[in-house]
């Protein structure tokens, strides 16, 4: 197995999604004072670009990477364009099951793709694409539809779009996390760290206390830029179990919190004008 040297922590901001919604400020000054290098952003609760992005830089925050919509369409390209404007260096996209259905479904998928390529590459970004279960539960042309869904977009020349992994519904796809990363290589540019029973349904708990062995996830992935915690759902206190998977990862050397970040639960902020 090939170990990395341990790669800074970015939160998803989608697991702190309801108390983002009510102060999303509040939420990204927690996250600093929690300790992450970076946040994922799905979306800015309405702020202004501009002013989220002098936020995150007052707050020692680097945007590791953003989620996002299709952009083939104009709402699509005007979120990229949002993205572009916090300084997110790729946004991730996913596909719904319905998308691996037919072949030719897939291909008008890859085709969109292949147009919000372009459109991120003209804003300064690249497009990558963010798994879940059904690409590799399901079947397409009898083999795994994630496979089917890389050839669709090496044959657009796309075959070295970046990848972001999503471990934990790999897993309940019964993945083998360590066969599945060293397959896919150094398209693997970011991965999403979860943890918990490894069902489609059941909450998730802060990573180091489920079923995933995170240490062999995290080591057998050397090119891998961002480690970014994701919980879904939780049954416990969702920013609780945030500040405690990252407390787990830098306590055991598996990733990097931000430098001379101090304790949860401090800094206040406020969106400049």
């Amino acid at each position: 197995m090939t170990t990395a040297l341990p790669r800074p922590a970015a939160v998803q901001l989608y697991s702190l999604r309801e108390a983002a919604a009510a102060d999303f400020p509040a939420v990204l000054a927690q996250v600093a004072s929690m300790g992450y290098a970076g946040v994922e952003p799905a979306g800015l609760h309405g702020h202004p670009a501009p002013a989220v992005r002098r936020l995150l830089a007052d707050l020692g925050l680097r945007v590791a990477s953003s989620h996002g919509p299709m952009p083939d369409t104009d709402e699509g390209r005007a979120q990229l364009e949002e993205q572009a404007e916090i300084g997110s260096p790729t946004c991730f996209v996913s596909l719904g099951a319905d998308w691996f259905s037919s072949p030719e479904r897939l291909e008008r998928a890859a085709d969109a793709f292949a147009a919000g390529t372009e459109a991120a590459h003209a804003m300064g970004m690249t497009l990558g694409y963010h798994n879940h279960w059904w690409e590799l539960e399901g079947e397409l042309g009898g083999r795994k539809a994630y496979d089917a869904w890389l050839d669709a977009l090496a044959e657009r020349d796309l075959a070295s779009a970046p990848l972001e992994v999503d471990l934990y519904w790999a897993r309940v796809a019964g993945e083998d996390l360590v066969a599945l990363l060293g397959r896919l290589g150094s398209r693997v540019t970011h991965l999403h760290v979860k943890d918990g029973p490894a069902t489609h349904e059941d909450p998730m708990v802060a990573v180091g206390s489920g079923t995933l062995d995170i240490p062999a996830a995290l080591g057998a992935s050397p090119h891998v830029l961002w480690h970014i915690v994701e919980l879904d759902r939780c049954a416990t206190d969702m920013a609780g179990a945030v500040g405690a998977s990252l407390a787990y990862l830098v306590g055991a050397g598996l990733s990097s919190g931000r430098p001379g970040a101090g304790q949860p639960g401090g800094a206040e902020a406020t969106v400049p004008a």
